[in-house]
């Protein structure tokens, strides 16, 4: 398929988001009177039993005419890989997009950040030691991630927000479902 970027307010397509799940069952609670939550999931770090099912690579580069993940641009009628929901999975993320950073936002769990180019990650205003949804990845540089997925199913993206690189198709779409793929760089 060939890709066509085109400049600002001139593409001519519009994004249709289509809700074609089942209906499920409203079980919200306040929080202020219900019940106590479940804990999040344990991780790696606080957990040395839990093992990753699949380690992920993913190449945030600009390459082609426009930014790609994996030399390919955004296809969000095909995912790239699939999760097995309730498992674990490393995944690195490499910047090899000359001097431009990439706050790399990914969608369903929230991850721990492992390492920042080999070594362990220090608290600072680019990473929190917890867990996030967002990693700012520095020009140049590596980060291994640590992410447990529960069990929600469905589609969902991974995605620079620098605006023109997310417009330029640096995204990707992953599923979850009951059984996963084992791609190492979807």
């Amino acid at each position: 398929m060939d890709h066509v970027i085109l400049g600002a307010g001139r593409g001519n397509l519009v994004l249709q988001i289509v809700v074609d799940g089942p209906t499920v069952a409203d079980n919200s609670v306040n929080p202020a009177t219900g019940p106590q939550f479940y804990s999040l999931p344990s991780t790696s770090v606080t957990d040395p039993t839990v093992k990753p099912r699949v380690k992920r690579t993913f190449v945030f580069s600009d390459s082609d005419g426009g930014w790609q993940i994996n030399e390919r641009f955004f296809d969000g009628n095909h995912p790239r890989f699939t999760v097995q929901e309730n498992s674990a999975e490393q995944w690195t993320l490499i910047n090899d997009g000359g001097d431009w950073e990439h706050p790399i936002h990914i969608h369903l769990e929230e991850f721990q950040t492992l390492s920042i180019n080999g070594r362990p990650p220090a608290a600072s205003p680019l990473v929190t030691i917890g867990r996030q949804d967002v990693l700012r990845l520095e020009a140049d540089a590596q980060a291994t991630l640590f992410i447990r997925f529960r069990d929600f199913q469905g589609k969902y993206p991974m995605h620079c927000h620098n605006t023109i690189h997310e417009d330029h198709a640096m995204m990707l779409r992953f599923d979850v479902g009951p059984l996963g793929d084992t791609k190492q760089s979807p």
